[in-house]
């Protein structure tokens, strides 16, 4: 999704074209329209489209430095500065691969941009479980089929997170 919005699903599996797996640890980039911004740490292992770049770190350690890196505005402004086309821009693969960062990364960054990466994955699957809940509930809600009119809301309060 643009704007570094993580990942959607295909509604359908590609039937046709050149179809790159990826790992757990991996970053995602969508080739098409670099100026977009999409991009995804991949959290397992699976499939995607052809037009779908995959970055791996060397070592596995760095997965999570590689991915601040490629995440920068700064990354995809350089990938724009090589694109071809004009309706439909796609990245230069030689060119990404020259983009410029440091060599390593302390072991303390590693473990905070691990941190995020794993917050931000919970997140994504959090936002996705809402949504996949209010489009269930609303519907119903809307209907009538489903009435909230008589429930006490004074009665709902979170005493249950003060034992926390």
């Amino acid at each position: 999704m643009q704007n570094k919005g993580g990942r959607q699903l295909a509604s359908s599996p590609p039937t046709t074209g050149k179809i790159t797996r990826y790992k757990a640890g991996d970053t995602l980039i969508s080739n098409i329209r670099p100026y977009f911004k999409k991009i995804w740490y991949a959290p397992f292992e699976g499939t995607c489209s052809g037009d779908v770049i995959v970055f791996r770190a060397n070592d596995p350690s760095n997965a999570p430095y590689l991915h601040a890196c490629l995440r920068q505005d700064s990354f995809f402004d350089y990938v724009m500065q090589g694109a071809k086309g004009t309706k439909m821009p796609r990245g230069d693969k030689k060119q990404m691969m020259e983009f410029k960062v440091a060599s390593s990364c302390s072991a303390e960054d590693l473990i905070l941009l691990d941190s995020v990466i794993k917050q931000r994955s919970d997140n994504d699957s959090e936002i996705t479980k809402l949504q996949k809940l209010r489009d269930t509930l609303l519907p119903k809600l809307m209907s009538g089929e489903i009435d909230v009119s008589k429930i006490d809301l004074t009665q709902l309060t979170n005493n249950h997170l003060a034992d926390c």
